[in-house]
């Protein structure tokens, strides 16, 4: 993460002006320590211990939250388990125009929830009088209509697909190289309707054929998939060419020579593939640079293949195939908007 993004969203986390950053020390403008985390070995050793409990991008969202509650108790010299002071930090976090929104609070809350379970404390909501607290009286005043992306559909998915096209037959493998990767990286994340972390760790030996002739998905660590057993995606071949994610894919191998290792990385300016995959965070700026409109975010592709799989009019057990949801909860929060005309009153007019 760039540094002056890593410092907008730490001064963020802390609420506190933040014009430096260094290591596990966070200064305010005079240059004097915010948050010195005193037993960072402590410290560093249980996120160690989070890191395997907790998928990726969850380990790296709940880390500065929880850096900056052990660094606040530290400074108060107050316990980890200590909830007055939890409703001190929550109620000032959230407080004023760059205040926290229920999203941001409650990330915060289950950040210290992991770390008070990894120290085997009480979760601070098992408390009646704290969780009242949190769910009526903090949280009221921040409540508002759920902020959720919107999701790429088939038409402007193939206007994207139809200009990487056009970039993909250059010469140039600067232009050529990112245009097939792009390509690929769309089509398989919208068909096996896959979250960031997971498409950005995709390896090329986890695709593989299955006995009957068809291509499955091996994902090896998943936000839902806390003990690392993996999951299986199937990959359907596509009716429409253009939408074929397995040729799309064998374009990007053969054009960057991969064989083996990670099937998304990072090219150079002078059209060098490197080695290491690519950060999950490039997906967003890639979809980006694709100028697909401001509501449009790596998730997209997930809700996409889901909202479009049910305007094609598939079960929810023929959707969570692919999404992997363990029940139809938030997959019903995806379908709603397709169901209320779809199912609705409406239609039997």
């Amino acid at each position: 993460m760039p540094t002056r993004r890593r410092l907008a969203r730490t001064s963020k986390i802390l609420g506190l002006p933040i014009t430096r950053l260094v290591l596990r020390e966070v200064r305010d403008g005079d240059g004097r320590p915010i948050a010195t985390v005193d037993d960072s070995g402590h410290l560093d050793a249980l996120l160690e211990r989070l890191s395997t409990r907790v998928a990726a991008g969850t380990a790296r969202t709940y880390r500065p939250f929880i850096t900056a509650w052990w660094s606040l108790c530290e400074r108060r010299d107050c316990g980890l388990d200590d909830d007055a002071l939890l409703r001190g930090w929550l109620r000032a976090m959230t407080t004023g125009a760059d205040g926290w929104g229920v999203s941001s609070t409650r990330v915060a809350m289950a950040a210290v929830t992991a770390l008070r379970g990894l120290l085997d404390l009480p979760a601070p909501l098992a408390h009646h009088g704290f969780k009242t607290w949190f769910d009526g009286e903090l949280l009221v005043h921040l409540a508002a209509p759920p902020m959720r992306k919107a999701p790429l559909l088939r038409a402007p998915l193939l206007a994207a697909l139809k200009r990487l096209q056009l970039a993909a037959t250059q010469s140039e493998d600067a232009i050529r190289l990112p245009a097939l990767r792009d390509q690929a990286l769309l089509l398989l994340g919208f068909s096996a309707a896959l979250r960031r972390s997971e498409l950005a760790t995709v390896r090329v030996d986890d695709l593989t054929m299955t006995p009957a002739g068809g291509w499955v998905l091996r994902i090896r660590r998943s936000k839902t998939d806390k003990d690392r057993k993996g999951q299986t995606v199937p990959i359907y071949p596509a009716s429409d060419p253009r939408l074929d994610a397995l040729s799309a894919l064998q374009r990007w191998r053969t054009a960057a020579q991969i064989g083996t290792g990670p099937l998304f990385r990072r090219i150079d300016r002078h059209g060098v593939v490197g080695l290491r995959p690519l950060d999950p965070s490039s997906i967003r700026f890639i979809l980006k640079r694709m100028k697909l409109g401001d509501d449009i975010s790596p998730h997209s592709l997930r809700r996409g293949f889901i909202t479009e799989a049910r305007l094609a009019g598939a079960s929810n057990v023929q959707i969570r195939r692919v999404s992997r949801h363990k029940d139809d909860r938030m997959l019903d929060t995806y379908t709603a908007d397709v169901d209320a005309h779809i199912q609705g009153p409406g239609a039997i007019l």
